[in-house]
């Protein structure tokens, strides 16, 4: 494996970064790794930040995250996500306003009390025929986006809940907010094992330590909070208590997880109202304004369309967003230069 080139010796952080930089450097310059890198790739890998993911996703050994940015580089070319959208008539915003067109999975344009950029999934309006590719692809676009999200209001200095919360200091922009809304899951819309696998692999092993809290939002539980929720610290997975019928796919699903994974993983169930012991927790992952930002207990605003979901104007909006991002990151240098 290409992590055995490198020295297996225990390493202070700055020394296993720049080890994994000399890596980086010959697979830039020499085709020793049989990869063909594009632009996108080539900008992925000039980003201390990626880099440092993969190394805390394996404890800062320095061979074993070769490996693992290896394989994610591969995975990268196979898939081929699409960099920021900057034109909505390019082919890629053709492609991403077919295959998003309804809100399966959509980034809020805004982040949450902890600066962290949001996900939202609601799998029921999934558009039907979707093949693995296509949703690999869009996936990964809303993955890259929520984390440009959290790069832009940070620079801004603030997003939906405005600063992180008293006393809290923000984390770096590199880990997300999940929100899988689960109240219209059925066997009939649940996505293909196939599917589910790759989304998994791409949080564990491409984006390494983006996952920094999930929550699964169901409309009808009847059980109290765990204990332990209340004391829940940035970088646990939540997912709140899913419908019944859920567990079989979470069964297949914890397999492929893991245990670091699965350590941030937390279901979690009961009444949303204000004022309620979820509420209250809510706000404290989230926000005040939660709900507006994770698209739950929303109006439906176009049909075939997941809760709060207009597809024209959050579209639009993406492109301003991006926009904005690829202006506050500057114009790309030119090869070759200094």
């Amino acid at each position: 494996m290409l992590g055995s080139l490198l020295s297996t010796a225990s390493l202070p952080h700055g020394e296993a970064l720049q080890q994994l930089r000399v890596w980086l450097q010959i697979v830039n310059s020499v085709a020793r790794a049989g990869i063909s890198l594009g632009e996108d790739e080539e900008a992925v890998l000039d980003d201390d930040l990626a880099c440092c993911r993969y190394l805390v996703a394996r404890g800062w050994a320095v061979p074993p995250a070769a490996d693992m940015l290896h394989a994610a580089l591969l995975w990268r070319v196979r898939r081929s996500p699409p960099g920021p959208l900057c034109d909505l008539d390019s082919a890629d915003g053709a492609f991403l306003r077919l295959e998003g067109g309804r809100g399966k999975v959509y980034v809020p344009d805004g982040v949450d009390c902890h600066g962290r950029g949001v996900l939202v999934l609601d799998n029921s309006v999934q558009r039907s025929g979707s093949s693995l590719q296509a949703s690999m692809r869009y996936f990964a676009f809303c993955i890259q986006l929520a984390l440009r999200q959290a790069e832009l209001a940070r620079a801004r200095g603030g997003g939906e809940g405005g600063a992180p919360a008293p006393g809290l200091q923000p984390p770096p922009p590199d880990k997300l907010l999940i929100v899988i809304k689960l109240h219209r899951f059925s066997l009939l819309n649940s996505p293909p094992p196939s599917h589910a696998k790759e989304t998994l692999e791409m949080l564990m092993n491409h984006f390494p330590e983006s996952a920094g809290l999930a929550v699964a939002c169901p409309r009808r539980a009847s059980s109290p909070l765990p204990r332990g929720v209340s004391s829940l610290s940035l970088g646990h997975i939540i997912v709140y208590r899913p419908p019944r019928v859920f567990s079989g796919l979470w069964a297949f699903s914890a397999k492929l997880i893991d245990a670091k994974m699965r350590s941030k993983v937390h279901f979690i169930s009961g009444s949303v109202a204000d004022g309620s012991a979820n509420d209250a927790l809510m706000r404290r992952l989230a926000g005040d304004g939660w709900k507006q930002l994770c698209g739950c207990e929303q109006p439906f605003v176009s049909p075939g369309c997941t809760e709060g979901f207009e597809p024209d104007s959050y579209w639009r909006g993406v492109v301003q967003r991006d926009r904005a991002w690829s202006a506050l990151r500057g114009p790309k240098p030119t090869k070759g230069s200094t």
